[in-house]
């Protein structure tokens, strides 16, 4: 070696070299450490990484979530429920409670609704009353090729009709009317 390292070689009693100043002599097995300051910056080194990753997850947490088992979430809920049913709130969610009230577990139902195309809005009715008529099978008189299915308006128990105009014929009788629909049910 030549240069700055080259007198500052530990050397044996043979005159052979045996380790460099910038690395030190190795302690014996279980001994002390040989660079106080090496374990110093691995310690402070870690404890930053650690703290830099615990800012990190705090950062990432949404505190509001933290408080909601202590708060009044009646009106989240009710907001929720709006969302949910978007410009026909309050009247369908109403008009489907009121079909669920007045027919039974395992009956069929088909829905008539205002929109009449599946994408304008038919398929939130349809699969709307899907979820609150839970139990009851619930036909759709519109599917998603936007063809009326006039055999599902037959083969239906009952017809929820609402938003829209209609009459009862000779084969259905009116069981019930009002939020804005009616529900026909078959004679």
């Amino acid at each position: 070696m030549r240069g700055f390292f080259a007198a500052r070689r530990f050397r044996d009693k043979h005159g052979e070299g045996y380790a460099e100043l910038r690395t030190g002599p190795r302690p014996a097995a279980g001994g002390p450490r040989s660079f106080p300051l090496r374990a110093t910056v691995e310690r402070v080194t870690r404890r930053l990484a650690i703290a830099a990753f615990a800012a990190i997850v705090l950062a990432g947490v949404d505190w509001q979530y933290l408080l909601l088992p202590f708060l009044d979430r009646s009106a989240l809920a009710e907001r929720a429920r709006r969302t949910a049913d978007r410009e026909w709130y309050p009247l369908y969610p109403r008009f489907l409670a009121e079909v669920r009230a007045r027919t039974k577990d395992g009956s069929s139902i088909a829905i008539v609704a205002p929109p009449q195309r599946w994408m304008d809005g038919y398929d939130f009715a349809f699969y709307r009353a899907s979820y609150l008529l839970a139990g009851r099978t619930v036909l759709p008189v519109l599917d998603s090729k936007d063809a009326l299915h006039p055999e599902n308006l037959r083969a239906a128990d009952y017809v929820a009709v609402w938003g829209r105009p209609f009459q009862a014929d000779e084969r259905s009788v009116i069981v019930w009317r009002g939020e804005g629909g009616a529900l026909l049910g078959r004679r």
